[in-house]
């Protein structure tokens, strides 16, 4: 089974301030109030969670638990659904991925045709002490047709990419 938890924060928490300047920390927080690997999303003022557990362990302080939902995780081929994934669309020091090279990204790694979609442009500013990283990424939305259910489930349930532990890469997929 696979579980979408809803966690609210309080922007007046110091500590949350600080993890939310820093996506590595607050996959470290989430991951540690689930006690095992999840796949995440922040949205405008909640955060998302995907865990294969219905349970947490413990809600840390400056965060309220919302409640969870079980999501379908079966589909089959030639379904057609609305989905909204965040990808990091930056590769080392290439410029920005274009369009095209994203859609195909998505269709290769989750088997599937994605039709009619839109992306926003957003990006994040890390700091690490004397450091500063700034990554851009992609929030796509769109439709999508389902052209491999094994290889569609396994992306659904383990995320796309490999900055999922900034935040991205977690699908979802409207019922």
């Amino acid at each position: 089974m696979t579980y979408i938890h809803k966690l609210s924060y309080d922007i007046k928490d110091k500590g949350v301030r600080k993890d939310l300047s820093n996506p590595d920390s607050i996959h470290k927080r989430l991951a540690r109030m689930f006690d095992k690997r999840v796949l995440w999303r922040m949205e405008k003022d909640h955060i998302l969670v995907q865990s294969d557990s219905a349970e947490i362990k413990e809600v840390d302080s400056g965060f309220m638990y919302k409640g969870c939902k079980k999501i379908n995780t079966e589909y089959a081929v030639g379904d057609t659904r609305i989905f909204k994934i965040e990808l990091n669309t930056v590769r080392g020091n290439e410029s920005q991925k274009t369009v095209k090279d994203t859609q195909a990204f998505l269709e290769k790694k989750a088997c599937v045709s994605v039709d009619d979609f839109y992306s926003t442009e957003v990006v994040i500013t890390i700091k690490k002490g004397d450091m500063v990283f700034s990554s851009k990424r992609s929030i796509i939305v769109g439709v999508l047709k389902v052209r491999d259910d094994v290889v569609f489930k396994n992306a659904i349930l383990n995320g796309i990419g490999r900055h999922k532990h900034l935040g991205c890469g977690m699908l979802s997929v409207m019922p």
